[in-house]
């Protein structure tokens, strides 16, 4: 009898349990499946990547700045969070994608990656992709490692096209459309901070845009802003679009004067672009 009442009494537990079980991993499964997607990948790499590694996520390549900036800053957040291991500040980052002329929704070439991972000290790059797929999408997860250049790990994931990813890259979604399209492609007004490190006084900013690697000859001027040299300035770019390619340099007030421009610029609100002899051009044209 007390063995009868033993396994009703665990059959109930049981019961029990696996409901609980059931329920919770419900609960789990609930929200968006770019951030479920993300937050495995972060999982992938916190079981991937060696314990207190100092890592670089570095860029996710795809056709939306907003996706990609979203993914970037989600996997930031989930490892510094999660305390596996140490990651590098995203203010680091900007100064090095002004430096070296990248974009965090472009391709980086390993090359390029280890060499940006070795200048801030990082263990493992971490980059990836996202890419259409049917309906949906496609992210990639690698991790690489910076002293032997070897593939620690890659995480790869099919996403449904969710509202999420659909409001990220400006399109429409069964709750409305998306505003986020007025925030990148439609940012006419954008602030960067311009250095000037050339070792000339008083040189001025210009600006045009890059459509199929030809320039634009219609030049921006921001007249009246000059900036001495070893110092900063923030500035307004006006009629940007975040998603195109920019020339964007400085020239003393000599007309005849050193040139210095950086071309193919993706331009992002609040970046830092530091100019230095050697972009120096002797010609503006």
């Amino acid at each position: 009898m007390r063995i009868k009442k033993f396994l009703t009494l665990l059959i109930m537990l049981i019961f029990t349990l696996s409901i609980v079980y059931a329920g919770g991993k419900k609960e789990t499964a609930k929200g968006d499946d770019l951030d479920l997607a993300i937050r495995d990948a972060s999982d992938y790499l916190n079981g991937t990547i060696p314990e207190k590694s100092k890592i670089v996520i570095l860029n996710i390549e795809s056709d939306s700045f907003a996706l990609s900036e979203y993914i970037i800053d989600e996997l930031i957040a989930n490892a510094i969070n999660d305390r596996v291991f140490s990651v590098v500040d995203r203010q680091q980052l900007d100064a090095i994608r002004a430096e070296q002329n990248f974009q965090f929704s472009g391709e980086v070439d390993d090359k390029q990656a280890l060499e940006i991972g070795k200048f801030l000290g990082a263990q493992t790059i971490v980059s990836g992709s996202v890419n259409s797929l049917g309906s949906g999408h496609r992210l990639r997860i690698r991790a690489l490692e910076v002293q032997t250049a070897l593939v620690q790990g890659q995480f790869n994931r099919n996403i449904n096209s969710s509202s999420l990813i659909k409001t990220l890259i400006g399109e429409k979604s069964s709750t409305g459309s998306s505003n986020l399209a007025n925030r990148t492609q439609g940012n006419r007004q954008t602030t960067v901070t311009i250095v000037n490190n050339t070792g000339i006084q008083n040189e001025r900013v210009f600006y045009y845009e890059v459509t199929n690697n030809i320039r634009s000859s219609e030049i921006s001027w921001l007249e009246g802003t000059t900036i001495a040299n070893a110092a900063s300035k923030t500035v307004s770019l006006s009629n940007l679009d975040t998603n195109k390619k920019y020339t964007i340099g400085i020239r003393d007030n000599n007309p005849e004067g050193n040139v210095y421009r950086k071309d193919n610029i993706t331009v992002s609100p609040n970046m830092t672009i530091t100019f230095t002899t050697a972009d120096l051009l002797r010609r503006l044209n």
